[in-house]
């Protein structure tokens, strides 16, 4: 399907991959169901309905929903051959960079720690930035996600330090 159709388009051969797309999981490091859910970044009308330790609909992620995701991905897909996680690892509403910067590093570690040996695409949504949706191109934020959180990535991020993006071979495949 797409897959195919992208590798005429842009002229290399491909071999099948297996791959995961995760995303938004918008991770809430500390995350307490007693709080009122006011507090623990939900959208809509302010319910006061209790949370529980999974969370609620419209409220961000606690880590231990987010360990239950990667272990039914697991069961999934165990062996993918990459994972792009298509941004928003950070909650709602976070306070600081150190906070936001946090939150990723958290989220890359879970990735890790679930997929040891499959190289992880970042990209960086709205929240992963702090103030919310502020950046520009070869800013050192791209330069400290790379390096730091995705080391595996050293050479393939060349371009992700600049600009935000990736231009990688998949094994297999030639141009």
């Amino acid at each position: 399907g797409f897959l195919a159709f992208l590798c005429l388009v842009i002229g290399v051969t491909c071999h099948s991959s297996k791959f995961a797309i995760v995303g938004d999981s918008h991770l809430l490091l500390n995350y307490d169901p007693n709080a009122p859910i006011k507090h623990i970044h939900c959208r809509g009308n302010g319910s006061v309905e209790a949370a529980n330790e999974y969370g609620k609909y419209g409220c961000d992620t606690p880590v231990i929903l987010f360990n239950a995701t990667l272990n039914s991905m697991l069961h999934v897909i165990p062996d993918p051959d990459f994972i792009v996680y298509i941004g928003d690892f950070v909650a709602h509403h976070t306070k600081t960079q150190d906070e936001v910067y946090q939150n990723m590093a958290r989220t890359a570690q879970m990735l890790r720690d679930a997929y040891p040996k499959t190289l992880v695409f970042p990209l960086l949504g709205n929240e992963d930035f702090f103030p919310d949706y502020i950046s520009t191109a070869g800013d050192s934020w791209f330069t400290k996600i790379a390096t730091n959180l995705y080391p595996e990535l050293l050479g393939v991020s060349d371009t992700f330090k600049v600009g935000g993006y990736y231009s990688h071979l998949l094994p297999g495949s030639s141009n």
